[in-house]
C-alpha cells in the first residue's frame, strides 16, 4: 500500500479530497491527521483500549471525571 501525505490550503484540500472520493471505497482510505499534544495523544490510546476491553464511562461520568 502506498501512502500520500497532503500539506494544502483548506479550499485545496476539500477540493481534493472530494475527487479522491470518486474512487472505491475498498481501494482507496482517506485519514485526517489532526495534529496534538502528546499527552493528548497518550489519553486517547488510553481510551481506545478502555472501550476495546469494554471499560465505558455514561455521560455523566465523562463529564464528572472532567470536574466540569
Amino acid at each position: 500500500m502506498k501512502s500520500l501525505v497532503l500539506n494544502v490550503d483548506d479550499m485545496v484540500y476539500e477540493q481534493f479530497v472530494n475527487f479522491l472520493r470518486i474512487f472505491p471505497k475498498n481501494k482507496f482510505k482517506i485519514i485526517e491527521e489532526i495534529p496534538c499534544s502528546k499527552k493528548l495523544e497518550r489519553e486517547l490510546k488510553r481510551r481506545k483500549k478502555e472501550i476495546a476491553d469494554g471499560e465505558t464511562l455514561t455521560h455523566a461520568e465523562l463529564w464528572e471525571d472532567a470536574g466540569i
